[in-house]
């Protein structure tokens, strides 16, 4: 069965994370995993994402990515065709 990579990169998210880790994780059933990579965040986007695991066990949190848009990007989709992504959609976190 084909795999879903749904992948976000979060920088200073704090008032969107929680919302769109919820709206997102409805379709991160299955063979779909939701990824968010949150690095360099300076307010408490990375807090919520942890708070949000224990929720949402499947959740994955990159957190070694660099703060930069690009580097995160480049982790996120590295790490889903690393674990065997057929398909990668990217989206915001806001």
């Amino acid at each position: 069965m084909d795999v879903l990579y749904i992948v976000m990169p979060a920088y200073n998210e704090e008032d969107n994370i929680e919302r769109a880790v919820r709206q997102w994780n409805h379709v991160g059933k299955g063979n779909a995993r939701l990824v968010i990579a949150d690095s360099g965040s300076t307010d408490s986007t990375h807090e919520k994402l942890l708070k949000l695991k224990e929720e949402y066990p499947g959740l994955e949190i990159l957190s070694d990515t660099g703060k930069q848009h690009g580097p995160k990007l480049m982790a996120l989709y590295d790490n889903s065709i690393r674990h065997g992504a057929d398909y990668i959609f990217q989206t915001d976190s806001d």
